[in-house]
């Protein structure tokens, strides 16, 4: 996923993306989790993601672009997960376990469970998806603060962090995870390694939205981290904004 994410980067930097010059894109699976592939051909096996691009069915997908507040720099993308709190936690304790190859992801995962902590923040959203309507603001204590542009199925979670999501409905889900206690979310991330359901609980909320604005509290608090595509990004204030089908995949339809 992260190399999926670069190689996009790098063709929006060169406009081979644009709308009279679209490049479908193929994907053979060799990563951790194959987010994408999952996502847009069901499985993660070489041979049928093979034949995908031979049959040459394409489907377009939305990318989301990755602003940092009052940065007027190159931007970041996200192709498909965009989480703050404990997933960034994870990545950025994972870096660290690198020995362990995939099996650091479940160590990680582990240790910052443990830690259990949540971090101050306010997140915004324009209201009814329009720019011109009034922002809403949540101001929270949050163990995660997650979004995803696509349903993010993968090994590890069959029916995705977003079962609701397509690749090119133009939205982001956004889902606020507030504190609660240790028990309350181990069973949150019970249900999301099996068959769903992770979201129905009262400590969870869930927006469909174009765009969100994220920025931590000034208060002291435990050192945060951005999981972008399972790449770790630092916890400054971010912009995030959906950019609607500017990538076409080799991909069978509604395989998400």
């Amino acid at each position: 996923d992260g190399m999926f994410r670069e190689i996009t980067g790098g063709l929006l930097a060169r406009d081979i993306l644009s709308e009279s010059n679209i490049v479908p894109v193929g994907i053979i699976a060799a990563g951790s989790t194959d987010t994408i592939a999952f996502t847009m051909a069901g499985t993660n096996d070489p041979t049928t993601l093979s034949l995908q691009i031979i049959f040459g069915e394409t489907q377009s997908m939305d990318i989301v672009s990755v602003e940092q507040e009052g940065n007027y720099g190159p931007r970041a993308i996200a192709t498909n997960f965009m989480g703050f709190g404990f997933f960034g936690e994870v990545i950025h304790e994972s870096e660290k376990l690198r020995s362990f190859g995939p099996l650091r992801y479940d160590i990680a995962g582990f240790f910052s469970f443990c830690k259990h902590h949540t971090w101050k923040a306010s997140i915004s959203f324009p209201e009814n998806d329009s720019e011109n309507e009034n922002w809403r603001t949540i101001n929270g204590q949050f163990i995660c603060v997650n979004g995803a542009n696509v349903s993010c199925k993968n090994p590890k979670s069959p029916s995705g962090v977003s079962p609701i999501s397509k690749p090119n409905d133009g939205k982001i889900h956004l889902m606020l995870i507030k504190k609660t206690s240790r028990f309350s979310y181990l069973r949150h991330l019970i249900r999301l390694s099996k068959s769903g359901g992770h979201l129905n609980f009262n400590f969870v909320e869930q927006y469909q939205v174009k765009e969100f604005k994220m920025s931590l509290s000034k208060e002291p608090q435990p050192a945060g981290f951005w999981n972008i595509d399972g790449e770790e990004l630092n916890s400054s204030s971010k912009h995030f904004k959906v950019m609607p089908s500017v990538i076409r995949m080799f991909s069978t339809q509604n395989t998400y």
